[in-house]
Protein backbone atom coordinates (compact mmCIF):
# COMPACT_ATOMS: atom_id res chain seq x y z
CA UNK A 1 0.00 0.00 0.00
CA UNK A 2 2.77 2.43 0.68
CA UNK A 3 4.32 1.70 -2.27
CA UNK A 4 1.26 2.34 -4.13
CA UNK A 5 1.43 5.38 -2.70
CA UNK A 6 4.48 6.38 -4.13
CA UNK A 7 3.23 6.01 -7.37
CA UNK A 8 0.52 8.69 -6.56
CA UNK A 9 3.13 10.98 -5.38
CA UNK A 10 4.65 10.37 -9.46
CA UNK A 11 1.54 12.00 -10.54
CA UNK A 12 1.49 16.05 -11.24
CA UNK A 13 -1.18 16.31 -8.89
CA UNK A 14 -1.79 18.97 -6.59
CA UNK A 15 -2.13 17.42 -4.03
CA UNK A 16 -4.02 18.91 -0.05
CA UNK A 17 -2.47 18.31 3.01
CA UNK A 18 -2.48 15.67 4.72
CA UNK A 19 -2.12 13.72 1.46
CA UNK A 20 0.92 15.93 0.88
CA UNK A 21 2.90 15.22 3.35
CA UNK A 22 1.92 11.80 3.37
CA UNK A 23 3.06 11.01 -0.78
CA UNK A 24 6.43 12.77 -0.12
CA UNK A 25 7.01 10.42 2.72
CA UNK A 26 5.66 7.52 0.67
CA UNK A 27 8.48 8.88 -1.99
CA UNK A 28 11.30 6.96 -0.02
CA UNK A 29 10.08 3.66 -0.40
CA UNK A 30 11.05 4.12 -4.04
CA UNK A 31 14.58 4.87 -3.10
CA UNK A 32 14.28 8.77 -3.86
CA UNK A 33 16.21 10.52 -0.91
CA UNK A 34 14.98 13.87 -2.50
CA UNK A 35 12.64 13.77 -0.07
CA UNK A 36 15.66 14.49 2.63
CA UNK A 37 16.38 17.41 0.60
CA UNK A 38 20.33 16.33 0.32
CA UNK A 39 20.65 18.77 -2.60
CA UNK A 40 19.75 21.58 0.27
CA UNK A 41 23.31 20.72 1.90
CA UNK A 42 25.19 19.54 -0.70
CA UNK A 43 25.98 20.43 -4.35
CA UNK A 44 24.26 16.52 -6.19
CA UNK A 45 24.85 15.41 -9.44
CA UNK A 46 21.08 14.55 -10.46
CA UNK A 47 22.45 12.13 -12.81
CA UNK A 48 24.78 10.40 -10.41
CA UNK A 49 22.45 10.51 -8.10
CA UNK A 50 19.80 8.65 -10.15
CA UNK A 51 22.26 5.93 -11.08
CA UNK A 52 23.12 5.16 -7.71
CA UNK A 53 19.78 4.85 -6.72
CA UNK A 54 19.30 1.47 -9.07
CA UNK A 55 21.45 0.21 -6.75
CA UNK A 56 19.35 -0.22 -4.04
CA UNK A 57 17.79 -3.20 -4.55
CA UNK A 58 20.94 -5.89 -6.26
CA UNK A 59 23.06 -4.47 -3.60
CA UNK A 60 20.70 -7.06 -1.11
CA UNK A 61 22.64 -9.65 -3.46
CA UNK A 62 25.79 -9.52 -1.85
CA UNK A 63 24.69 -8.57 1.63
CA UNK A 64 22.23 -11.45 2.35
CA UNK A 65 25.19 -13.70 0.60
CA UNK A 66 27.50 -12.80 3.14
CA UNK A 67 25.34 -13.14 6.70
CA UNK A 68 24.00 -16.73 5.07
CA UNK A 69 27.64 -17.34 4.95
CA UNK A 70 28.48 -16.19 8.51
CA UNK A 71 25.61 -17.84 9.33
CA UNK A 72 26.79 -21.12 7.98
CA UNK A 73 30.37 -21.09 9.55
CA UNK A 74 29.45 -19.86 13.00
CA UNK A 75 25.59 -20.78 13.97
CA UNK A 76 24.40 -23.45 11.96
CA UNK A 77 26.38 -25.99 9.02
CA UNK A 78 23.35 -27.18 7.42
CA UNK A 79 22.73 -23.81 6.02
CA UNK A 80 22.65 -24.32 2.47
CA UNK A 81 23.66 -20.78 1.16
CA UNK A 82 22.86 -21.15 -2.36
CA UNK A 83 19.33 -21.51 -2.23
CA UNK A 84 18.92 -19.38 0.66
CA UNK A 85 20.46 -16.19 -1.03
CA UNK A 86 18.26 -16.54 -4.25
CA UNK A 87 15.14 -16.81 -1.56
CA UNK A 88 15.79 -13.94 0.56
CA UNK A 89 16.52 -11.88 -2.67
CA UNK A 90 13.35 -13.10 -4.57
CA UNK A 91 11.84 -11.92 -1.78
CA UNK A 92 13.20 -8.58 -1.20
CA UNK A 93 12.84 -8.00 -4.88
CA UNK A 94 9.18 -9.46 -4.45
CA UNK A 95 8.45 -7.38 -1.89
CA UNK A 96 9.76 -4.06 -3.27
CA UNK A 97 9.12 -4.80 -6.85
CA UNK A 98 6.72 -1.76 -7.57
CA UNK A 99 10.14 0.75 -5.85
CA UNK A 100 12.35 -1.20 -8.17
CA UNK A 101 10.40 -0.77 -11.25
CA UNK A 102 9.42 3.09 -9.92
CA UNK A 103 13.30 3.65 -9.75
CA UNK A 104 13.78 2.73 -13.27
CA UNK A 105 11.01 4.53 -14.78
CA UNK A 106 11.01 7.75 -13.18
CA UNK A 107 13.09 9.83 -16.12
CA UNK A 108 9.76 8.66 -18.30
CA UNK A 109 7.69 10.46 -15.59
CA UNK A 110 7.08 13.64 -16.70
CA UNK A 111 4.44 16.81 -16.12
CA UNK A 112 3.50 19.18 -18.72
CA UNK A 113 4.20 22.85 -18.38
CA UNK A 114 1.58 25.46 -18.75
CA UNK A 115 0.57 26.27 -22.38
CA UNK A 116 2.64 24.77 -24.70
CA UNK A 117 6.02 25.17 -23.07
CA UNK A 118 7.21 21.73 -22.55
CA UNK A 119 7.48 19.09 -19.80
CA UNK A 120 9.78 18.53 -16.96
CA UNK A 121 10.59 14.89 -15.06
CA UNK A 122 8.34 14.96 -11.74
CA UNK A 123 10.20 15.78 -8.50
CA UNK A 124 13.00 17.22 -10.70
CA UNK A 125 11.05 20.34 -12.02
CA UNK A 126 14.69 21.53 -13.65
CA UNK A 127 15.37 18.51 -15.81
CA UNK A 128 12.98 18.83 -18.88
CA UNK A 129 12.07 15.93 -20.60
CA UNK A 130 13.10 14.82 -24.15
CA UNK A 131 15.69 17.94 -24.61
CA UNK A 132 18.72 15.64 -24.78
CA UNK A 133 21.47 16.66 -21.19
CA UNK A 134 20.35 15.09 -18.16
CA UNK A 135 18.16 13.64 -19.03
CA UNK A 136 19.33 11.59 -22.03
CA UNK A 137 21.79 10.53 -19.50
CA UNK A 138 18.89 9.29 -17.05
CA UNK A 139 16.66 7.67 -19.76
CA UNK A 140 19.96 5.51 -20.97
CA UNK A 141 20.26 4.52 -17.24
CA UNK A 142 16.60 4.16 -16.79
CA UNK A 143 17.02 1.27 -19.68
CA UNK A 144 20.13 -0.52 -18.53
CA UNK A 145 18.78 -0.67 -15.05
CA UNK A 146 15.42 -1.83 -16.35
CA UNK A 147 16.93 -4.30 -18.80
CA UNK A 148 19.57 -5.56 -15.91
CA UNK A 149 17.06 -5.87 -12.70
CA UNK A 150 13.18 -5.86 -13.36
CA UNK A 151 13.81 -8.02 -16.62
CA UNK A 152 15.92 -10.82 -15.15
CA UNK A 153 13.43 -11.08 -11.75
CA UNK A 154 10.64 -11.63 -13.93
CA UNK A 155 12.01 -13.90 -16.26
CA UNK A 156 13.15 -16.12 -13.14
CA UNK A 157 9.92 -15.81 -11.22
CA UNK A 158 7.91 -16.25 -14.63
CA UNK A 159 9.82 -20.01 -15.38
CA UNK A 160 10.03 -21.02 -11.40
CA UNK A 161 5.76 -20.43 -11.73
CA UNK A 162 5.76 -22.09 -15.20
CA UNK A 163 8.17 -24.78 -13.74
CA UNK A 164 5.81 -25.21 -10.40
CA UNK A 165 3.61 -28.75 -11.08
CA UNK A 166 6.58 -30.69 -12.72
CA UNK A 167 9.43 -29.57 -10.33
CA UNK A 168 6.96 -30.39 -7.20
CA UNK A 169 6.31 -34.30 -8.58
CA UNK A 170 10.41 -34.86 -9.40
CA UNK A 171 12.40 -35.84 -6.56
CA UNK A 172 14.07 -32.71 -6.30
CA UNK A 173 10.75 -30.59 -5.22
CA UNK A 174 12.03 -29.90 -2.01
CA UNK A 175 15.43 -28.14 -3.32
CA UNK A 176 12.90 -25.87 -6.17
CA UNK A 177 10.50 -24.81 -3.38
CA UNK A 178 13.85 -23.91 -1.22
CA UNK A 179 14.92 -21.81 -4.43
CA UNK A 180 11.38 -20.33 -5.47
CA UNK A 181 9.24 -20.34 -1.68
CA UNK A 182 8.83 -16.27 -2.51
CA UNK A 183 7.14 -17.11 -5.10
CA UNK A 184 4.86 -19.67 -3.93
CA UNK A 185 4.59 -19.73 0.38
CA UNK A 186 1.69 -16.90 0.69
CA UNK A 187 -0.47 -19.24 -1.74
CA UNK A 188 -2.44 -22.59 -1.74
CA UNK A 189 -0.89 -25.44 -3.77
CA UNK A 190 -3.97 -24.70 -6.19
CA UNK A 191 -3.55 -21.37 -6.40
CA UNK A 192 0.53 -21.07 -7.23
CA UNK A 193 0.20 -19.25 -10.03
CA UNK A 194 -1.17 -16.26 -8.49
CA UNK A 195 2.11 -14.77 -7.66
CA UNK A 196 2.03 -13.62 -11.78
CA UNK A 197 -0.92 -12.03 -11.38
CA UNK A 198 0.65 -9.93 -8.55
CA UNK A 199 3.69 -9.29 -10.07
CA UNK A 200 1.53 -8.25 -13.27
CA UNK A 201 -0.74 -6.31 -11.37
CA UNK A 202 2.37 -4.17 -9.83
CA UNK A 203 3.62 -3.65 -13.38
CA UNK A 204 0.21 -2.20 -14.46
CA UNK A 205 0.28 0.18 -10.95
CA UNK A 206 3.45 1.05 -11.79
CA UNK A 207 3.74 1.98 -15.82
CA UNK A 208 0.59 4.50 -15.10
CA UNK A 209 2.66 7.54 -14.75
CA UNK A 210 4.43 6.71 -17.46
CA UNK A 211 1.66 6.23 -19.70
CA UNK A 212 -0.84 8.73 -18.47
CA UNK A 213 0.38 12.85 -17.90
CA UNK A 214 -1.05 15.24 -15.38
CA UNK A 215 -4.48 14.56 -13.85
CA UNK A 216 -5.31 11.47 -16.31
CA UNK A 217 -3.18 9.16 -14.07
CA UNK A 218 -4.79 9.71 -10.83
CA UNK A 219 -8.09 8.34 -12.31
CA UNK A 220 -7.15 5.65 -14.45
CA UNK A 221 -4.76 4.54 -11.12
CA UNK A 222 -7.78 4.74 -8.81
CA UNK A 223 -9.54 2.15 -11.55
CA UNK A 224 -6.99 -0.19 -11.89
CA UNK A 225 -6.53 -0.46 -8.14
CA UNK A 226 -10.31 -0.49 -7.70
CA UNK A 227 -10.60 -3.26 -10.17
CA UNK A 228 -7.96 -5.58 -8.76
Amino acid sequence: TLQTLGIFSQLSFEWLEPMRSILRAARVLSFNVDTLKIACIMDVNLVAQYASRQFTAPVSIPIVGTVLLLKRRLLDSEVQVVPETVNAVGTVFNVFFISILMTCLSPFVCYSHPGDGGSSVVGQASILCWQGGEHASMVAVGIVAFALVPVPFLASAAYGIRKYPSKVKSTHSKTFLLYCRFLFSRFNPETYYYSSVMLLRSFLITIVPVAFKDGVGVCVLRFQINSM
